[in-house]
Parts: structure tokens; sequence; C-alpha cells
């Protein structure tokens, strides 16, 4: 497999607790992609579909910011909520 490594210096200018964080790169065309995949694997075309998607916003980048709501199968209409 790839192995990478990530280096990098911090100074410390204050005594305060400090955290750091770091997650792989996860693209909006990784989102999207995920995003289908589920759909695929669903049938949305079904009264009960437990999966809906909707436009929320454009992000800054004019990305679709999507609403994902996923309830229980039966539940109530995902529309209404």
């Amino acid at each position: 497999g790839k192995h990478s490594t990530l280096s990098f210096t911090y100074t410390f200018t204050k005594c305060e607790k400090t955290f750091f964080a770091h997650c792989f790169p996860y693209s909006y065309s990784d989102l999207q992609n995920d995003i289908q995949s589920i759909f695929k694997r669903v049938d949305t075309t079904v009264s009960n579909s437990f999966i809906r998607a909707r436009d929320m916003c454009l992000t800054l980048a004019g990305n679709r910011c999507e609403l994902l709501t996923i309830t229980s199968p039966g539940e109530t209409d995902p529309e209404q909520m």
C-alpha cells in the first residue's frame, strides 16, 4: 500500500492546552460519490424510502450543499420534517 508522512513544527507561545488533529483528505467529489453510492443501493421511488436529499444551499465555492434525511422505513415522510 501507499504510505505518507505528515511533519510539522509548532511553536508554543502560551502555556495553554493545545490539541492537534489530522484526517486524511476527503474531497467534495468523494462526498458526492458516496452519496450516489448510497442512493444506488436504495429504491427511492417507493413511498416509504428512508433516505432523501434536497439542496439546502450553495457553498462559497458554488458547490451544492445537500441536506440528507435518513429515517427508519415507515417513519414520517422526511420531506415533512
